[in-house]
């Protein structure tokens, strides 16, 4: 008997087939519907990177557009990247919350399911009521839950030029140029350490650990700090075990460790003897039996 599908869509009703790896029975459904469900939900989980809006992917529909248009002109991709330049410009110059801030008090916003301050749709954005091409700043004051379509089409007009559907011909001013931040070396001291070497030379040097010329003085030092101390009844050297104790030559270990040899010696001979007694009690039972 050929296999059929036998499962039933939880949202059509229609049959479909049934996998390994499928829901259960009235959570399964089917492709189409899974793709107007998908379509149908306002969660999302990343940021465009163009408008800084919630997406899917890596942009929204609306940038995806303009972008396959500006890629099929150079001129108007250009005219993008310097635009995108500018408001990134502006937003970094202007005081109030930065970026991260703002971000977090649009999670804040959507979290307590905020709708839209122009229309009763769900906010998705942070909008600024004076925009910042007209001197508005980043304070939470000035700052507003607003959906994509209401943030796209206020774009930089104020309010009441919105609704009454007014379009000022302004010329924005230039934000401050964007400064490279390089290394700050207004504040560096410059610390230089004078030693003497012991050949008597005198170093400037910037490093603290540096107290001879040359490899020959550094072998000199070493050798005067571990030279054998001088004594009435013959030359002082340290312990070959434990280099701690000053012994006078020629021997060459300190009566403690000499003492703890002697007991270990004493303790592998006895050892050894009792190995070897019963060794030899053994083989004269064998020899016995």
């Amino acid at each position: 008997m050929p296999r059929r599908p036998d499962m039933p869509c939880a949202v059509c009703g229609s049959l479909m087939w049934r996998g390994t790896s499928s829901l259960p029975e009235g959570q399964a459904m089917c492709r189409p519907c899974r793709r107007v469900v998908v379509a149908d939900r306002t969660k999302y989980t990343g940021r465009c990177v163009d408008c800084d809006g919630p997406c899917w992917a890596t942009r929204c529909r609306t940038c995806y557009d303009l972008r396959v248009k500006a890629l099929a002109d150079p001129e108007s991709a250009t005219q993008r990247k310097r635009e995108r330049a500018i408001r990134q410009r502006r937003d970094r110059a202007a005081p109030g919350l930065t970026l991260h801030q703002r971000r977090n008090l649009g999670a804040k916003w959507r979290k307590q399911g905020r709708s839209c301050t122009y229309c009763d749709a769900l906010a998705t954005q942070v909008d600024h009521v004076i925009p910042l091409a007209l001197g508005g700043t980043n304070y939470e004051g000035n700052l507003t839950p607003c959906c994509a379509s209401c943030n796209v089409r206020k774009s930089d007009s104020l309010l009441i030029e919105w609704k009454w559907k007014v379009r000022v011909k302004r010329t924005h001013p230039e934000p401050p140029p964007q400064m490279k931040r390089g290394p700050d070396y207004s504040r560096r001291v410059c610390k230089v350490y004078f030693t003497t070497c012991v050949c008597g030379l005198l170093l400037t040097t910037r490093a603290s650990n540096q107290r001879f010329c040359s490899k020959a003085c550094n072998d000199r030092a070493y050798n005067q700090a571990n030279r054998p101390a001088a004594c009435p009844r013959g030359t002082l050297r340290p312990c070959s075990d434990c280099a701690e104790i000053l012994v006078v030559a020629p021997a060459h270990q300190c009566e403690a460790c000499r003492e703890v040899k002697r007991r270990a010696a004493k303790r592998r001979a006895r050892q050894n003897w009792k190995r070897n007694r019963r060794a030899r009690d053994r083989a004269q039972r064998q020899q016995a039996a």
